[in-house]
This record gives C-alpha cells, sequence and structure tokens, in this order.
C-alpha cells in the first residue's frame, strides 16, 4: 500500500513539474513576442516623430525625392507609416504608381492607386520606399534579386530631410 501512495505521489510530482515547465515555456515565448512589439513600437514612435519635426520645418519627404530626381515611386510596406507616406505624396508632385505590400489588395483603407504583391511586375518607377523597415534587408535583397534598382528605406529619407 506504502508503494503503491510513493508511486502515485511521484507520478503527481512528474506530472506537475511537466505542467510548470510548459507554463514556463509558454510565458517566455509570450515575453520575448510583447518585447518585439516594444522594439517595433519604439522604432516606429522615433521615426514618426521625427517626420513630425521635419514637417514642422517645412522639409517634405517629396522634397527629397524630387531633389534626387525621383518622380516615380512605388511604396513597400501599408502598414500605418506606409499609408501617412502615401497619404502626404498622393498630395504632392511625386507620383506614387502604385502600392506593394505581401497581402496584395487586403489594405485597410482605400487609395486610387493599384497594389501589387511583391513577386508582381514592378516596372515603371524611379524607386521603391519601403515602409517595412524592421523587414528592410529582406525586402532589398528579394527587390534587387527582381532587377529593382533603386530601394530606399523610409527612415533613411526622413532622417536625411
Amino acid at each position: 500500500m506504502k508503494l503503491v501512495i510513493i508511486i502515485i505521489l511521484m507520478v503527481l510530482l512528474i506530472v506537475t513539474n511537466a505542467f510548470l515547465i510548459y507554463l514556463l515555456n509558454y510565458n517566455s515565448k509570450f515575453l520575448e513576442a510583447e518585447k518585439g512589439k516594444s522594439e517595433k513600437q519604439t522604432i516606429y514612435y522615433n521615426l514618426t516623430l521625427c517626420w513630425l519635426r521635419k514637417r514642422a520645418q517645412g522639409k517634405r519627404i517629396s522634397d527629397y525625392l524630387e531633389r534626387n530626381h525621383l518622380q516615380k515611386v512605388a511604396i513597400y510596406g501599408i502598414n500605418d507609416v506606409g499609408r501617412c507616406l502615401y497619404e502626404e505624396l498622393r498630395k504632392s508632385p511625386v507620383q506614387v504608381m502604385y502600392l506593394i505590400d505581401r497581402n496584395g489588395a487586403d489594405i485597410p483603407f482605400e487609395v486610387s492607386v493599384e497594389v501589387h504583391k511583391p513577386e508582381d511586375e514592378l516596372n515603371g518607377i524611379d524607386c521603391v520606399i519601403v515602409a517595412a523597415l524592421l523587414s528592410y534587408r529582406n525586402i532589398e535583397r528579394q527587390l534587387k534579386d527582381r532587377g529593382v534598382g533603386v530601394i530606399l528605406p523610409l527612415d533613411e529619407i526622413i532622417y536625411q530631410l
């Protein structure tokens, strides 16, 4: 009888430990994901703050593009920052020829230009402005492999205004 009780207690202890390990692992992944979101939000917050300061000084992204003879552009990444870029450029002499996003036409706002997927034909532009900053290196490599010439990260443009 004592042996049965000891075995039952050992099994309960093992099951309890396994459950605790599972919870710790799950919690660790959750915290890591939250940390990533926080870092992403910090990057976009700092970029937006710099962008607003430059606009208050009368500096526009379209000025930078015109100075560099980039009249026809595509925007890659239709996140909130990409949307703000689209809204700013559509009211300028710079032409947004189309938007590029992995989700294609499933974007959460109305646009007056076509929306392409990265694998679509990307012609008729002087450059692609990448608003998906955290994925810039992968996007840049993908676009260069497809023959796109000028690829600019949005943060680089804003910090150079």
